[in-house]
């Protein structure tokens, strides 16, 4: 198989946390600094509605929600040491 047979989408997605369906990765909503681990440990938990966010943020002691644009490297950096 090779890369004839592959598609990239030119629209990015994440996996979400509660509903595990796909969404537009720039317009998700990202929980950081929870007591939850991703597969590579402290990561942003992508959610699709803010809605969704906000209960996870209460649930599981959430520090921040952010958007796409404001996941910086300083952000993933920081990841693992709260502010």
């Amino acid at each position: 198989m090779g890369l004839e047979s592959c598609s990239i989408s030119s629209q990015p997605s994440v996996r979400t946390n509660y509903s595990k369906t796909s969404a537009d990765a720039l317009q998700a909503f990202y929980v950081i600094w929870s007591d939850v681990y991703g597969p590579m440990g402290h990561e942003p938990i992508p959610f699709e509605k803010e809605a969704d966010a906000k209960k996870f943020v209460k649930d599981h002691q959430g520090k921040r929600i952010l958007g796409f644009k404001d996941i910086t490297a300083k952000v993933i950096l920081s990841l693992d040491n709260p502010q």
